[in-house]
């Protein structure tokens, strides 16, 4: 039996467990068991708002929230936070495809270690959606997966990239993978966020790396443009070294809410730089890292007649869609069923 004092005591929903067999996790949220509060009513409020069951579970020295739920509910949960239910479906059917996938090949990297669970919202976002387009999108690509030599493979996704894509050694550095190319003349220059504008002062940037920043240089991009390594200069010309995806991770860490409007948040890595005294001016494209599936390229696809397997191809043009058909997998397919 659990027991708790009647002190706050701060719980983490880690885990979200998906099974038929399967396990995926919820980013880290802290949740605070008050006083008078028991774990049957902080389980509700859970429980009410997610398919599946929702308990707890030791792991270590911290517990776990769990949600327990068939992963086709889930990939329905993940389309409907990442896209949307009114997005047109063929470009709902590419990412239901997408999301199956990272949910697959987390599954396997988490096991194969022993983890209490198998992906984060840090992967991929995940909530409720009862939406009849989400759940037919589901239901019409029930089981397919991204693979290379007949393997599924870690892919990626982002909001848009501003008229070209990169590989994920270019953001995360590590070793190259055959299986990615970047691909250019994406048709998401329309959206909303194909281009934007910020200005960061120089006091600004000091407090976020913590050093005086005199100036700071592009000083590599990919084939497209894309800033890969920059370097800022101090007041004595000391030079402190980064790449554009570390540059970004921190400004945004200090940025506050992360949104798009948000002016003291860097979009993307995909700028052109201009100082002048104590300002810099960033001319920036897109919205995201920029690896994998543009999400705002698909919409414009299908919206011109393009159909999921195209779209798909045209991100991923060395991956195979392959229908993944194991029961321990992917359960019954005639269980998954619009519950609303």
């Amino acid at each position: 039996m659990l027991k708790y004092s009647s002190t706050r005591k701060k719980l983490r929903l880690l885990s979200l467990y998906f099974l038929c067999p399967f396990l995926v996790a919820a980013e880290e949220i802290r949740v605070c068991l008050k006083e008078g509060e028991s774990v049957r009513s902080l389980t509700r409020n859970f429980t009410s708002g997610y398919r599946g069951s929702v308990y707890l579970k030791k792991n270590g020295g911290r517990w776990l929230l769990i949600n327990q739920v068939d992963i086709e509910d889930y990939i329905a949960g993940v389309l409907g936070q990442e896209m949307g239910p009114d997005w047109p479906m063929e470009a709902l059917k590419a990412q239901a495809v997408c999301a199956r996938t990272v949910a697959r090949v987390k599954r396997d990297e988490a096991r194969t270690r022993g983890a209490a669970y198998d992906i984060t919202l840090s992967h991929q976002l995940y909530g409720q959606c009862e939406h009849e387009n989400v759940v037919a999108a589901v239901e019409e690509t029930q089981g397919q997966v991204l693979t290379f030599e007949g393997k599924p493979v870690m892919i990626f996704f982002h909001t848009c990239c501003g008229g070209a894509t990169t590989t994920p050694e270019n953001v995360w550095s590590g070793t190259i993978q055959p299986c990615w190319t970047a691909v250019a003349s994406c048709s998401c220059s329309n959206s909303p966020y194909a281009t934007w504008q910020r200005t960061f002062t120089r006091d600004f940037l000091s407090r976020v790396f913590q050093t005086h920043v005199r100036t700071f240089q592009i000083n590599q991009t990919d084939s497209a443009g894309r800033a890969l390594t920059i370097t800022l200069v101090g007041s004595t010309g000391k030079e402190l070294k980064m790449t554009a995806a570390e540059f970004r991770s921190r400004i945004n860490s200090r940025a506050g809410t992360i949104f798009f409007n948000n002016q003291l948040m860097l979009p993307s890595t995909f700028f052109t730089l201009r100082q002048d005294g104590e300002n810099f001016f960033l001319q920036g494209r897109g919205y995201g890292h920029g690896v994998g599936l543009c999400q705002w390229g698909a919409r414009r696809m299908a919206e011109a007649g393009a159909n999921y397997a195209e779209i798909l191809h045209f991100y991923f043009p060395l991956l195979e869609i392959t229908p993944t058909i194991k029961k321990e997998d992917y359960g019954n397919k005639d269980s998954f069923q619009n519950k609303s």
